[in-house]
């Protein structure tokens, strides 16, 4: 099911859909990694239109599933893999309170969905996790907010930009914990 998910094999995953075990197929059957096919056609899209990957979603796939080896979300990778597109797909999906409550997620190492598109020096990741009211200013375990670690990094256009559209949807960034990169 997994190979399905990442190879985007839609036809193969409808025909598979029939069984009446499918929903519990799709949550339940991870690989030896942990991956579910949300997870693995978040992190390994191969198609833009991910028809497969909307299709899972809409018949019973858990769009939040956490991995356990790591606790990632399949929006944590997505937005390490700049997959604009299936980040959008999943925080349309969701009401302003859940959408918060997503973006604010945290895996095991304390790292939320914006940390890793900072990471990864993701331009338009962070521009839309801006869009949808991403908090800049959560911390990881080494006490490090997406501002430290755009600076760690040395992504100074990056920083430039997120600290640029962070004003434009009116975040309030002159809070007196917004900066703590020591």
């Amino acid at each position: 099911m997994v190979e399905l998910a990442i190879n985007d094999d839609f036809e193969a995953l409808e025909a598979l859909s029939v069984l009446p075990f499918f929903k519990q197929l799709v949550n339940d059957e991870t690989s030896e990694q942990g991956w579910t096919p949300v997870l693995a056609a978040s992190a390994h899209p191969k198609s833009i239109e991910h028809r497969s990957l909307k299709f899972l979603v809409e018949n019973g796939a858990d769009l939040f599933h956490v991995k356990k080896l790591d606790g990632n979300t399949a929006l944590h990778l997505a937005c390490g893999n700049n997959q604009i597109h299936i980040i959008d797909f999943y925080l349309s999906r969701l009401s302003p309170s859940e959408r918060k409550l997503h973006l604010s997620t945290k895996n095991k190492l304390g790292l939320t969905p914006a940390h890793f598109a900072a990471s990864m020096e993701n331009f338009d990741a962070m521009s839309l996790l801006l869009e949808h009211g991403a908090d800049l200013t959560i911390e990881s375990e080494p006490n490090n907010n997406v501002f430290a670690e755009l600076i760690q990094h040395d992504f100074s256009d990056l920083l430039s930009c997120v600290w640029h559209l962070s004003k434009l949807v009116k975040r309030d960034l002159n809070q007196v914990s917004a900066f703590i990169l020591i």
